[in-house]
């Protein structure tokens, strides 16, 4: 079984861009990595990781 892993680097607004690269490209799968952060932090910084899975098609 091969598998291909491609890194592409986009300017733009992280997790809007993250889910139309993903929509336009007909990409299967995005890992993405969390800080972890809670409470205030979390409210204040947001979370990319948690707007793509809201965002993305099928999470």
């Amino acid at each position: 079984m091969e598998t291909e892993i491609r890194t592409e680097s986009i300017d733009g607004k992280a997790d809007s861009t993250i889910v139309t690269y993903a929509e336009e490209h007909d990409v299967d799968h995005i890992v993405l990595g969390s800080h972890g952060r809670n409470g205030l932090a979390r409210y204040l910084l947001g979370s990319v990781a948690e707007s793509v899975a809201r965002r993305a098609h099928d999470p």
